[in-house]
């Protein structure tokens, strides 16, 4: 099987932003006119669970995972150091996957907030434990994102501050604005669709950067072709 990288990734980046486009219209159209939206309206749910959003969020990191988990095989194959810290990402990516299907974080917020009385910017309080963890994963692969190649290194910072921006930055914002009361008719929705649209793009921008980063690892026993 032959992929064409960059086509690859500017496509699904387009899918990406199109099912984003649709979840907010669709999100927007049912807050505007009062009515229910159905079944369609539930599909397309931003803050919503088990639908189509919330599975493509979660498939675009778990693809993201097992193309870290075959850098990281042919990394390890070809003697190279790093094999260790692309599995350790691909280990990182099989978890937020889980996270985005099974809202694991959410279990954090009210132990979190008991324990440490947070509030502000911190007030959904897996925040406060997602951001040091962050920092920790972010030194421990300092030395490792140095040596990639420049434009890779370029690619996976964007990335990754854009996901981070949503998944992190939008529920800072969110906190705030919910401590100090304010709280328009919709606020949620908009801040979620704004929060899944950061996240899907930041996926969508790393899986691209993968795609285009395999086409310099020399396939020995694979059938998958990276042009």
């Amino acid at each position: 099987m032959v992929i064409d990288a960059r086509k690859a990734g500017r496509t699904l980046l387009f899918a990406v932003v199109i099912m984003n486009v649709i979840a907010f219209a669709v999100l927007a159209f049912t807050d505007a006119t009062g009515r229910d939206g159905g079944e369609l309206a539930r599909l397309f749910d931003v803050a919503d669970e088990g639908n189509l959003t919330a599975w493509a969020s979660a498939l675009l990191l778990l693809l993201a995972a097992v193309l870290l988990g075959i850098i990281a095989r042919a990394s390890k194959d070809a003697g190279d150091p790093d094999a260790r810290s692309w599995r350790l990402l691909a280990w990182v990516f099989v978890y937020l996957s889980l996270d985005e299907a099974a809202a694991l974080h959410e279990i954090l917020i009210d132990p979190v907030k008991s324990a440490t009385h947070v509030s502000g910017p911190f007030r959904f309080a897996w925040v406060f434990v997602a951001i040091p963890l962050l920092a920790i994963l972010g030194v421990v692969l300092l030395g490792f994102i140095r040596r990639l190649p420049t434009a890779t290194r370029r690619a996976f910072i964007v990335a990754g501050l854009v996901f981070i921006a949503g998944a992190v930055g939008v529920e800072v914002i969110g906190g705030m604005l919910v401590d100090r009361g304010i709280e328009p008719h919709g606020l949620h929705r908009i801040l979620v669709s704004i929060e899944e649209l950061l996240e899907n793009v930041g996926a969508a921008l790393f899986i691209g950067a993968l795609l285009t980063y395999m086409r310099t690892i020399t396939a020995r026993t694979a059938t998958l072709e990276i042009t």
